[in-house]
């Protein structure tokens, strides 16, 4: 049969998962509730060829800004969709039967 080692390690790993995903989901609420894709709609760069726009922390102070700046809950979201997607791959990696 299919040997499954520590998973309870893995049960919280996927539970951690799951939290990371529900994040996410409010993260794309933020974006489009302020309309913040419309300001970097271009993927993977923003702000013509930057991963990192280089005004990004300049204006706002990070409290409210990560609600309120276009430019902090856009890069935040694309931040978190690449760090899901790393973490679903070994996460995957590490349930392979």
């Amino acid at each position: 049969g299919l040997h499954r080692p520590q998973s309870g390690r893995l049960d919280r790993f996927g539970l951690w998962l799951l939290a990371l995903i529900s994040l996410q989901i409010l993260g794309g609420a933020f974006v489009a509730g302020i309309d913040a894709g419309f300001i970097y709609n271009t993927w993977p760069a923003m702000d013509e060829g930057h991963l990192i726009p280089p005004d990004i922390w300049s204006n706002p102070p990070l409290w409210p800004g990560m609600f309120e700046d276009h430019r902090i809950v856009q890069f935040n979201h694309r931040m978190l969709a690449y760090l899901i997607t790393a973490l679903v791959g070994v996460w995957w990696w590490l349930n392979r039967g």
